[in-house]
């Protein structure tokens, strides 16, 4: 019998995760009077929803700039089931993803 050990990655980097996954995130920000005392930048991947529960939901990070809206994604969607194309007409365009433990690799931010 052959035993093949299977390598999860506990820990990656958003932009490792990204990549792996093909998934574009998406920055804004806020500007002139747009702000209403919210945080200046938010950002969120691309047609990607959190499972929780049975549901589905809307996840963003938050920061006074675009690393600080990054670290606050990070927590909003670590080690979550990020739906892809959760509202695709084609159900074979949906696919689940399990967020592992991820972090800034703020060297390669702009990669």
């Amino acid at each position: 019998m052959n035993i093949e050990p299977h390598k999860d990655k506990i820990n990656m980097s958003l932009q490792e995760f990204a990549d792996e996954h093909n998934l574009t995130l998406e920055m804004h920000e806020r500007t002139g009077r747009d702000f209403h005392g919210l945080p200046r930048f938010y950002c969120h991947f691309k047609h990607a929803d959190v499972k929780q529960g049975g549901c589905l939901y809307g996840k963003f990070g938050q920061g006074s700039t675009e690393v600080d809206a990054m670290k606050d994604y990070i927590k909003e969607i670590r080690e979550t089931i990020l739906v892809i194309d959760a509202w695709a007409i084609n159900p074979d365009d949906r696919h689940e993803i399990v967020v592992p433990n991820l972090y800034i690799d703020e060297g390669n931010i702009n990669e």
